[in-house]
């Protein structure tokens, strides 16, 4: 008789759960012994990051053996819980990053089924390629926000060229996620030119908020003016781009800044919808729900933070969490977006 640990014994557990995934989904998605690794890895950090026991992965195993659509979508629900594995730091860093890696084998274990430039895709297929999950797309085609069709086995079949154009934005979203936990796990924070230039390769629009965060009510008209012309300088040389666009520290315009951002042809730009990240109180559902709740629609602007200079400790964790479900459900809406930095 052997005694074994509870760690050992759980352990033996997982190592179970993995071979029967390899059995089901596995033999759907051309799996085979070579893939051992990844799989027990997988069902490891889920495991550790508590998403293992999720009701939507547990469906989607339990259906993954009934056919091929079923094993990808199981594949699919792998690779978001994945992506979200990865937003958890206690998990450290190295953790992290296999998380993020995996999400892109299982990915990939879908896009393999896919032909190059496919007319039609599958909605495990579309959930992988562009970083949701096939809850979301199923919304989508309830919704009347794409264009699905009925195939003679009862699955939906999405056309593929109406989600071309999201296809770069999410690939450069990733690579930027995992640079950025990378350099958690350094000793030394990314440089503000590393940012930058990542920021202004993804496409994103280059724009002022301020050089120190202080409220231009309070301020005097050369205070004012000093303090935009030293942001400008600073954001331009780092971007090595001209600025675009002006918010001012809490929205509040004086006469100083609005006569230099008109004489610089510069567009001031407010917001029309807010999470209120910054608050203790602050859920990334409750962020969800303020931005998109309320109608959003084409020239909408979304505003969140991405520090908590100003705001609750930590309420950039909870900003972080809810972003892929705001991005998500603005794809599915239609809308396209860009960052305003």
């Amino acid at each position: 008789m052997t005694v074994m640990s509870g760690s050992e014994e759980r352990a033996s557990r997982l190592k179970i759960l993995a071979s029967e995934i390899l059995e089901s989904a596995g033999r759907r998605l051309g799996l085979y012994s070579d893939h051992d690794e990844e799989v027990v890895e997988t069902v490891e950090i889920l495991d550790a990051s508590g998403l293992l026991g999720r009701d939507d992965l547990r469906e989607a195993f339990e259906d993954a053996d009934e056919d091929d659509d079923r094993a990808q979508t199981f594949a699919a629900v792998l690779a978001s819980h994945l992506d979200a594995a990865a937003e958890i730091e206690r998990l450290g860093v190295d953790a992290r990053l296999r998380a993020l890696r995996l999400a892109g084998v299982w990915r990939g274990h879908v896009g393999d089924r896919a032909s190059e430039a496919p007319e039609w895709l599958s909605a495990a297929q579309v959930a992988a390629r562009y970083g949701v999950t096939p809850q979301a797309v199923y919304k989508w085609i309830d919704a009347g926000r794409v264009r699905a069709e009925r195939t003679p086995g009862g699955s939906w079949r999405l056309a593929a060229d109406q989600f071309e154009r999201h296809r770069a934005r999410q690939e450069a979203a990733t690579a930027l996620k995992t640079k950025l936990v990378e350099h958690a796990g350094s000793a030394a924070s990314p440089s503000d030119e590393e940012l930058a230039a990542e920021i202004v390769a993804a496409g994103h629009a280059i724009g002022l908020h301020c050089d120190r965060h202080r409220n231009q009510l309070r301020l005097g008209p050369r205070a004012v003016r000093e303090d935009i012309v030293r942001g400008a300088a600073r954001i331009e040389e780092t971007t090595g781009r001209a600025i675009e666009r002006y918010r001012p520290p809490y929205g509040i315009f004086n006469a100083a800044a609005l006569a230099l951002v008109h004489r610089n042809g510069w567009r001031p730009l407010l917001w029309t919808h807010w999470g209120r990240d910054w608050e203790a109180r602050a859920t990334p559902e409750s962020i969800f729900a303020k931005l998109v709740g309320r109608a959003v629609a084409e020239g909408s602007v979304l505003l969140l933070h991405d520090a908590d200079d100003y705001g609750a400790e930590g309420s950039w964790r909870r900003t972080a969490a809810a972003l892929p479900r705001v991005l998500a459900e603005l794809e599915g809406r239609g809308l396209e977006w860009t960052l305003n930095v």
